[in-house]
């Protein structure tokens, strides 16, 4: 009996402290913990701020409850706001989506103001000559500004264009995620051509080809950039432009279709535009189609020639070209040129619509060099019938000549040169070629013209004629 009684005290004892323990805990502890919520404000600033990360600030929550002013330790204990620049955003959101960009400011050189309007384009592997492949193009706004958006890192090739001032090139580098700035200036246009090309009659040609027909040794740019003009086209009322064009002399070559060739001399002064006036005539087209076996014969050249001007063309995929003739003309000699065809005259009737003419395939020439006492000539060199080639180490040759008969040349070092006829009966077997060896030797003494004494160690140079003498320079020594 005692021992139930103390089991029920040890019962009611358990049951009132854990009362007791619930009442003690600490409200706190039982509250849940909620986390904090993001809040995002953003003060208003502008695009030029955004774009150079200068002014502005962006107020980010914290989720952890702290708070610092960007660049100070905030109070751990009390949830706040944290201060971060905006353009270190802007350059992070540059960063995670791979931007790759150049921008800059388009100005005039002389006054520093900016240029609205300028075409700005980005080329990959641009030649001096002007061909290549553009990536970007963009215009400058008002204030000169220029955005190029690139999808790659690259070297890239910038060329600035504006009317009346000259074009610029420069090189730019993008080869991280980042917008790369490139400001450029123009200096103003140098000599130029600004002209109109028309008809006989008087009417306005356009999409005519206007090219200035420079001496191999004009640069193709300038030591500050600019950029020589390489062509252009007349726009629909005729009318085109040369910008930075050398002083002096200057041939401007204008073509397109239904009309002749021009070709005019301008002279140009410095820093002066010259007008010009070019007329075309208006052109016979002859048609004229090339035929081996009655099939076409493409990328075919043609020559029409008179006696002070020569005419041409080149044949397509289905063997037709058209030559663009005076008018007035009624027949003319041409001749067709062709790899692998024989050369073939013909007289162009104008009357006709269209000409077909039939050239023949080319026999191929088979032979061997070898010097006197039989053994092969390697490496002698083959001319004859607009064709060229070289031995091999055996002596032998191929050549298929684009007229027949010719005059096969033969050149090799340490032999006379040989000149060998070959015919309609010659291509059917093996030309055998023999050089000659030389029959006579030079041999001499060189003094000096102040005593008349011997010379010692002096290097001599000799040569023979084209001919029949050497095929090679010689070179000999003096003894020491």
């Amino acid at each position: 009996m005692a021992s139930r009684r103390q089991l029920y005290g040890s019962l009611l004892i358990a049951f009132l402290l854990s009362i007791l323990f619930w009442h003690v805990r600490s409200p706190e502890s039982k509250a849940p913990v909620k986390p904090a919520e993001t809040r995002l404000e953003v003060t208003q600033t502008s695009d030029r701020d955004r774009a150079g990360g200068a002014s502005g600030r962006v107020l980010v929550a914290s989720r952890t409850g702290s708070s610092t002013e960007h660049g100070s330790p905030g109070n751990a204990t009390m949830p706040g706001p944290r201060y971060v620049p905006v353009g270190d955003l802007s350059r992070r959101r540059q960063t995670a989506a791979h931007e790759y960009g150049i921008v800059g400011i388009v100005s005039k050189s002389e006054t520093g103001a900016p240029v609205s309007g300028a075409s700005v384009t980005c080329y990959r592997n641009r030649t001096p000559l002007g061909f290549g492949e553009p990536v970007k193009t963009a215009s400058t706004d008002q204030a000169g500004r220029y955005h190029l958006k690139l999808p790659e890192p690259m070297l890239c090739k910038i060329l600035v264009e504006a009317s009346g001032l000259a074009a610029v090139e420069a090189w730019a580098s993008v080869r991280s995620p980042s917008i790369t700035k490139h400001d450029l200036s123009l200096p103003p246009a140098e000599s130029g051509i600004a002209g109109l090309v028309v008809a006989a009659h008087g009417k306005p040609v356009g999409a005519a080809n206007v090219a200035p027909a420079y001496p191999f040794s004009f640069p193709f740019s300038f030591a500050d950039g600019r950029v020589a003009s390489l062509s252009t086209r007349t726009d629909t009322n005729g009318r085109f432009e040369l910008p930075n064009l050398p002083a002096g002399k200057t041939l401007v070559n204008v073509f397109t279709n239904g009309f002749l060739p021009a070709l005019e001399e301008v002279t140009l002064e410095p820093g002066r535009i010259a007008s010009v006036r070019i007329v075309l005539q208006i052109a016979l087209t002859a048609r004229i189609r090339l035929l081996n076996e009655n099939e076409p014969v493409p990328q075919a050249l043609l020559f029409c020639r008179t006696d002070s001007s020569q005419y041409g063309g080149t044949t397509d995929e289905r063997g037709y070209a058209d030559i663009e003739l005076p008018r007035g003309t009624t027949s003319i000699s041409c001749r067709t040129h062709a790899i692998g065809f024989l050369t073939t005259t013909f007289n162009l009737e104008l009357k006709v619509r269209l000409t077909q003419v039939n050239v023949e395939e080319a026999p191929t020439v088979l032979g061997q060099v070898v010097s006197g006492s039989g053994r092969p000539v390697p490496w002698a060199s083959i001319s004859g019938g607009q064709a060229s080639v070289m031995s091999d180490l055996e002596g032998r040759f191929s050549v298929t000549p684009s007229e027949l008969p010719f005059e096969l040349i033969v050149t090799a070092l340490g032999f006379l040169n040989e000149e060998r006829e070959i015919d309609e009966n010659s291509v059917n077997g093996l030309v055998t070629i023999q050089l000659r060896n030389p029959q006579a030797a030079i041999s001499g003494r060189v003094i000096s013209s102040e005593d008349g004494r011997p010379a010692k160690g002096v290097s001599l140079t000799i040569s023979g004629g084209a001919r029949y003498g050497w095929s090679a320079m010689r070179t000999a020594s003096t003894a020491s």
